[in-house]
């Protein structure tokens, strides 16, 4: 079990964005390492700190990949005291770049910062 984020442009997936409109921003971040072609993970595991992050492909062409949502992954024993503080700000972070917007698929409801 998980909890589970979605980062997307609006409920149709209207809008795309290149993979490497955020790949720099993403590996800047503490933890953070590219996990296979289409994701990444935040492993720090000092922290008992785990995410992983899919990129929904929508096509791709020569070396731009194109994707039109972001699925982020917490496994509930990775999750804490404190996911607002550990994970959300580097969610919203990716949101805000892609002019997003970050929804917790438990509620439905946008992520906010407080």
């Amino acid at each position: 079990m998980s909890y589970d984020l979605s980062i997307q442009s609006d409920e149709d997936f209207s809008e795309s964005a290149r993979f490497d409109q955020i790949e720099d921003w993403l590996l800047s971040v503490p933890g953070m390492r590219s996990n296979g072609g289409s994701g990444f993970v935040l492993d720090r595991p000092d922290e008992n700190l785990w995410m992983e992050l899919d990129f929904e492909t929508s096509c791709s062409g020569g070396d731009d990949v194109l994707f039109d949502c972001v699925r982020a992954h917490i496994p509930h024993a990775n999750l804490g005291d404190a996911p607002e503080a550990n994970y959300f700000p580097v969610l919203i972070g990716l949101a805000d770049r892609l002019e997003w917007e970050c929804l917790d698929e438990q509620t439905g409801e946008p992520l906010r910062t407080e």
